[in-house]
């Protein structure tokens, strides 16, 4: 993990990046940095070991900073712009401000020039909030994979022979129950949080935590948010008293489509203006609309004891 030093005095030029540390590969091409200050560097270390990272990665010419810092919980955005700016670690040039993002728990800070993003994790509070943050500081890697034409589901992720299959659903739908019923050659990958992200024309999925079961807990479950599968098929669940599986139209799938997009974003969207909200809806629908005419999509119907993946074998093999 590098660490920066951002209560300097004096100005420095542009941090050289050691050429091994954290970093998230998505399948779009986009990479993340990882980068903190002493204050910060226990809680990036963790954040970045729930969400599968490990030290040693090696860091690609074209490449985002993710910057974690702690300010003030009460402190103003434009007292925390100047302390960025008087660091002079970002590039940043004079007259240009940082633009600050509120978003609950964390603050985001975006240049107009940079590529760069600063998460401001505010004062440490209890472990349940840290958790909230770690979730909170996602947005800017979904929004970043959104404008390349991605999005996030809620869904589970499981895969069979190198191919990547989603169970969507809201909460206590049926997505954790599909993933621990799993039997090889399925394999799960997550049961609560994806992000599908587009590259060339086609789509890659990558597995996120589920956050809640951190919650006054010390589990950490197994999450590798850096692997990739294609996306072979999105599934919308429905519980039933038999198992079965119905074709979704275009028009039909980018609607559920959004509505799971819109549900892994929605502890994101807590503090968005009303406006801000809108324009996120109908950019999360026109990637959704995009990724029906490409990703087969259906309603499985689950029941208890039923064996769902059968159905799935029927209509892929």
């Amino acid at each position: 993990m590098q660490t920066i030093d951002l209560v300097s005095n004096h100005r420095q030029k542009s941090l050289e990046l050691p050429s091994e540390t954290f970093c998230l590969s998505l399948a779009d091409g986009e990479t993340w940095v990882f980068c903190a200050n002493d204050e910060t560097l226990e809680w990036t270390n963790r954040f970045c070991k729930i969400i599968g990272l490990t030290n040693g990665a090696k860091v690609p010419h074209n490449y985002r900073r993710f910057i974690v810092i702690r300010t003030k919980r009460d402190s103003a955005d434009s007292e925390s712009s100047m302390l960025i700016e008087d660091t002079g670690f970002f590039g940043a040039s004079a007259g240009l401000a940082w633009e600050p993002i509120r978003m609950g728990p964390v603050r985001f800070f975006y240049h107009p020039n940079g590529r760069d993003v600063i998460c401001d994790i505010k004062d440490t509070m209890n472990w349940d909030i840290e958790i909230m943050r770690m979730q909170q500081s996602l947005y800017p890697i979904f929004r970043t994979a959104q404008v390349k034409g991605g999005l996030p589901f809620h869904a589970s992720l499981i895969e069979k022979n190198g191919g990547g299959f989603l169970f969507a659903a809201s909460g206590g739908g049926g997505k954790s129950t599909c993933a621990s019923r799993a039997k090889p050659p399925w394999r799960t990958l997550c049961d609560d949080s994806a992000l599908i992200v587009k590259q060339n024309g086609s789509y890659f999925a990558h597995p996120f935590p589920t956050w809640s079961t951190f919650f006054k807990k010390n589990e950490e479950p197994e999450c590798n948010s850096q692997y990739s599968v294609p996306v072979k098929a999105v599934f919308f669940l429905q519980k039933a008293s038999h198992d079965g599986i119905i074709p979704l139209g275009a028009s039909a799938a980018a609607a559920k489509s959004a509505e799971s997009a819109w549900q892994a974003y929605y502890n994101h969207t807590l503090c968005l203006s009303n406006a801000d909200k809108r324009k996120l809806r109908l950019e999360i629908f026109q990637n959704a609309l995009e990724m029906a005419k490409t990703i087969p999509m259906f309603i499985l119907r689950i029941s208890i004891s039923g064996c769902f993946w059968g159905e799935i074998d029927k209509v892929f093999e």
